[in-house]
């Protein structure tokens, strides 16, 4: 297993996690980590970045007016970078191809499909089916389902 799941099911067990977690949830889950939500019309393939400073701020902005889907995306993955990153920087998702990026995706897709509700469903299901039911991208659950296949979580 790599350091974005470990950490996604580290957040995952500490925040109760056992469904598909909604806007609500993930907000509540930045805003008692101490993570500041802020959105801003970025321009072309920005979706969002995560910004930790030396004195300890983390700011996680969003672009303005994603879908529903995209929005828990951006934010899973931001939250990603929070508990994968401890040192102060810059992190933009879909800029930087990095094993920092790949971590933060892989934390976002176990985080928004946690174990248990995947289990919950008591079969195999399909990345589409699995988009479906958690609200999230198409791109995202086919990487979910190669990790559950992959690790059998």
């Amino acid at each position: 297993m790599n350091t974005g799941m470990v950490q996604a099911l580290k957040v995952v067990e500490a925040y109760n996690l056992h469904t598909f977690p909604n806007l609500h949830c993930l907000r509540n889950l930045a805003r008692q980590e101490d993570i500041i939500i802020g959105s801003f019309p970025f321009k072309g393939r920005i979706t969002e970045t995560y910004i930790r400073t030396p004195d300890g701020i983390a700011l996680l902005t969003v672009k303005r007016g994603l879908p529903e889907a995209e929005l828990k995306h951006a934010l899973a993955h931001g939250l990603g970078h929070h508990f994968l990153h401890k040192a102060p920087g810059i992190y933009v998702q879909k800029i930087l191809e990095s094993r920092l990026e790949e971590d933060a995706e892989d934390f976002a897709a176990v985080l928004l499909v946690p174990p248990a509700a995947l289990k919950s469903m008591g079969k195999r299901i399909s990345p589409r089916e699995m988009a479906h039911l958690s609200r999230i991208p198409y791109p995202l659950a086919c990487r979910r389902a190669d990790l559950a296949e992959k690790y059998m979580l």
